[in-house]
């Protein structure tokens, strides 16, 4: 059992503590709370620029949902419904809907929001629409905003109360990381909390930890394939996995885009 416990509180290693055009995709939410059970991005900007960033940020998630649907390769009529097609088919209404697809919520937190996905958006993944923009900002090293920094797709959201974040872990590491006869995946968790200190950091990377069977899958800090984002704001907690968490720099776009040499600087003043 101790070991057991120990391998948990490994796993935290990777841890930290056009305005006019847009108004039709945005909303401003009077809730000051990240919404239960919702899907989204959680979007650190700079402080006191909240409001900029929402619009950035909703028109840069805009552009690259657009393109996505514009990539969906034409499919062979095959006389039944065929799920891509579906697919294809439900983002262009997204498109003529923009308006019902992101949502923003104040934090109060300064430099904080929260963008949610509506429940139209079934088909919108956070993940890969986060992982996209952040490959295209690495390799163009171009920035893409103003005041948005950095961007963290969220799939599930539940009460920061420990038996929760255990329920809402184990349901979303099932997939990501199946039983005895699956391919070993190493993982890390990234952990941070915000205005929010009611739970222990350990007693809430133990509850995470508890979703994924070990083994047959392992920690890796220094590489790890996956990565499970937790974080904690105020009475809420917010929880993805994801994979090319630090080779993305994080989802930091301000970081991607810099040149090695400066990226280099950055990361000697600022150990992880």
């Amino acid at each position: 059992m101790a070991g057991q416990g120990k391998r948990k509180r490994e796993a935290a290693g990777a841890s930290g503590s056009g305005a006019s055009k847009q108004r039709k995709h945005f909303y401003n939410h009077s809730s000051a709370a990240v919404p239960l059970h919702s899907r989204g991005f959680l979007v650190s900007c700079i402080g006191g620029r909240e409001r900029q960033a929402a619009h950035e940020a909703i028109a840069l998630l805009s552009e690259y949902l657009d393109e996505d649907t514009e990539e969906q390769p034409a499919q062979p009529d095959t006389g039944t419904q065929d799920f891509s097609k579906l697919i294809q088919e439900e983002v262009q209404e997204l498109k003529s809907q923009r308006g019902k697809v992101f949502e923003w919520h104040k934090t109060n937190i300064n430099g904080l929001l929260y963008l949610s996905l509506s429940k139209d958006a079934e088909s919108v993944d956070p993940v890969s629409l986060v992982t996209k923009i952040a490959t295209d900002v690495k390799q163009s090293k171009q920035c893409k905003s103003r005041a948005c920094l950095r961007f963290l797709p969220i799939q599930t959201v539940c009460h920061a109360k420990l038996e929760d974040i255990r329920t809402a872990a184990a349901k979303l590491c099932k997939d990501a990381f199946p039983g005895d006869q699956a391919t070993p995946t190493t993982f890390a968790v990234a952990y941070e909390h915000r205005a929010s200190v009611s739970l222990k950091r350990g007693e809430v990377i133990d509850a995470v930890v508890d979703g994924v069977p070990q083994p047959p899958h392992k920690v890796n800090l220094d590489n790890p394939d996956k990565t499970i984002i937790v974080q904690l704001i105020k009475s809420n907690c917010a929880m993805s996995i994801v994979g090319q968490y630090k080779q993305l720099g994080k989802f930091n776009l301000r970081e991607l885009s810099l040149k090695d040499e400066e990226a280099a600087k950055t990361a000697d003043k600022n150990p992880p």
